[in-house]
């Protein structure tokens, strides 16, 4: 009796375990995610990878971001760096370096910030000489807009500016006339060398403002020319600053 058989090879390969990594940026301290548009106030979106069990976790974040796969980048908070991140299992902190063997979450934690993101240079354009005292006000083509950036929870801004070296000409002539602002309620501020408070944040849910300093009919800033100045270019350099206060 003859028996034929067949013999034949049996392949596999065996692969890493895939677990889920959620990427997650937050306010340091809490689980709130940061904006991504701070005028729509959308949000940062939360973001899930399958990723390898006991590869780097740095690695694994190296070619995430090589691949344009997330981004760090949002306008209003200090940039981290990629490798700033904590590991979070079962809701705990973690010190591990290599992929776990089950769901983990990498949290990027900022504080948020109060700051400008423009600030305009003023221009009152070509004045006549006068024979009385006149004010002025910002030339049409001037830029006015003062945009302020806040993210820092529970805070306002208040804006004030100063006038420092004053306005001079080429032969350091100072000029004859004040720099003032006047606000909405019409207090006046005459702009010098120490700061003056102009505006503050009226509206506390706000996270990207604008202040367009030229003002209404009866506020903005002004310039007021006395007697007594040369027929030349005026300038001066003003300096800008924020202060971020408690919420009331």
């Amino acid at each position: 009796l003859t028996v034929n058989g067949y013999s034949q090879k049996i392949n596999m390969t065996l692969g890493q375990k895939l677990v889920e990594m959620t990427i997650k940026q937050v306010y340091a301290g809490t689980d709130e995610l940061i904006y991504s548009d701070l005028l729509s106030k959308e949000r940062v979106s939360t973001q899930s990878f399958q990723v390898k069990v006991d590869d780097s976790i740095d690695a694994t974040v190296k070619a995430l971001k090589e691949k344009n796969r997330f981004s760090l980048d949002h306008e209003g908070y200090e940039n981290l760096d990629y490798d700033n991140y904590q590991v979070k299992i079962d809701g705990k902190i973690s010190s591990v370096e290599t992929v776990p063997n089950s769901a983990f979450e990498l949290i990027y934690s900022y504080v948020g910030l109060v700051g400008f993101a423009t600030v305009p240079n003023l221009n009152f354009g070509q004045l006549k000489l006068t024979s009385q005292t006149d004010i002025h006000q910002l030339a049409s083509d001037s830029s006015s807009v003062v945009t302020i950036i806040n993210t820092k929870r529970q805070n306002n801004w208040q804006l004030s500016v100063s006038l420092p070296k004053g306005i001079k000409n080429d032969k350091n002539e100072i000029y004859l006339g004040d720099l003032y602002y006047v606000d909405a309620l019409g207090k006046k501020s005459v702009l010098g060398s120490s700061p003056k408070q102009i505006e503050q944040q009226s509206n506390s849910e706000e996270l990207k403002s604008t202040v367009d300093v030229r003002g209404e009919e009866d506020s903005g800033i002004r310039l007021e020319q006395s007697l007594g100045n040369s027929a030349t270019k005026y300038s001066g350099e003003l300096l800008w600053s924020l202060e971020d206060v408690p919420m009331p």
